[in-house]
């Protein structure tokens, strides 16, 4: 790893336990952090973007969303009826190679620009039911609370990634510190306000994968899903002047909880040996790419249909790991033609909601 920088890594490591399974938040959640004044930047999104260190020995790596819909065919699905219907198919590579007269995916039309439209079956599964559903409602399979009204469990949009896109076919340069290449991070800015204090700054960056595939991979079978939506978040407060930033926290989301580090823990990394350090460090768990502050194995529980399942997530740091300086490939999430997609992004899966492509950054619409 080049130009690291190593402050706050002690308290960064003791932050682990509480994020191996507490719901307690580690470090600073809203105060201003250490007592040393951070970098102030009329730039936070490219100045605070993370540096994500992904395992040597990952399998399944990062992949840009326009090449995730260009090589994945786009269906309505009507589980249980096992009758699902192709909408459109990827790309012309795509279509060309899988011989199929669907009409080509137009990302455009996924974020509502002329949306596509679905209809479920009748429970004969043979006539539709005389309702439309279009992909900017949220429609993904076997999700919670807040999808569209009357939808069974089962049925929504999904894209459904071709198998040998899995993983990613990164671009990794081969000399030392090995970096991946030309995959973007996507960004959203919006206001967030301390408790009890001003306005200031929330960051959102979006990594996507092809498959999230936990450890051990013996039992993969239960958990494995395609398309694995990850997400990282910056908080900074207003400086002085009112036109610049702060960096406050970092917040990471694990067990569907959110958890806010103090800037002061962190380690950062420099970009170059010009500039001081501003860009927080985070490990992709090998497999799962959930996110943590410090390398190290952890034991995670999962619930599969009733059963809890124990999972290792396993994050190292070395000089043979990869790393992903998003700040050299960042894009505008609402500038994106697909931004408002309410789908599925991977496969359905009749097992259910762990097992079916994750429903994406739609909230942030």
């Amino acid at each position: 790893m080049a130009d690291i920088g190593r402050r706050g890594v002690t308290l960064a490591v003791a932050c682990v336990g509480l994020l191996s399974g507490s719901t307690v938040a580690c470090g600073d959640q809203g105060g201003d952090g250490g007592t040393a004044e951070p970098v102030v930047t009329s730039d936070p999104v490219a100045t605070f973007a993370p540096l994500v260190e992904l395992h040597d020995r990952e399998r399944w790596w990062p992949i840009s969303a326009d090449e995730f819909i260009d090589y994945s065919t786009f269906n309505w699905s009507n589980e249980p009826c096992f009758n699902d219907r192709t909408v459109s198919i990827g790309g012309p590579r795509l279509r060309l190679e899988r011989d199929e007269p669907e009409p080509i995916t137009d990302p455009r039309r996924l974020g509502g620009w002329r949306s596509y439209r679905g209809r479920p079956l009748r429970r004969d599964c043979e006539r539709p039911r005389p309702v439309t559903y279009e992909t900017t409602q949220h429609t993904r399979p076997y999700d919670g609370p807040g999808r569209a009204a009357g939808l069974r469990a089962g049925e929504g949009f999904f894209l459904d990634l071709l198998t040998a896109k899995l993983d990613g076919d990164p671009d990794i340069s081969p000399t030392e510190p090995r970096r991946l290449r030309g995959v973007p991070a996507y960004v959203d800015r919006r206001p967030w306000r301390r408790p009890g204090g001003r306005a200031g700054l929330r960051i959102d960056y979006w990594l996507l994968y092809g498959l999230e595939f936990p450890r051990p991979e013996a039992m993969g079978d239960y958990v494995e899903h395609e398309g694995d939506w990850e997400h990282v978040a910056v908080l900074l407060r207003r400086a002085a002047d009112g036109r610049r930033y702060v960096p406050v926290s970092l917040r990471l989301h694990l067990d569907g909880q959110a958890h806010d580090l103090a800037w002061s823990s962190l380690e950062l990394a420099a970009a170059d040996r010009a500039r001081g350090a501003t860009h927080p460090v985070v490990y992709a768990a090998r497999g799962s790419h959930t996110l943590y502050p410090s390398p190290g194995a952890r034991d995670v529980s999962r619930t599969w249909r009733g059963r809890r399942l124990t999972l290792q997530d396993e994050t190292a740091a070395c000089p043979s790991c990869v790393e992903w300086r998003t700040w050299e490939l960042l894009e505008p999430l609402r500038d994106q033609p697909w931004h408002g997609y309410g789908g599925g992004w991977g496969v359905t899966n009749a097992l259910g909601d762990v097992n079916s492509g994750p429903l994406g950054p739609f909230s942030h619409r």
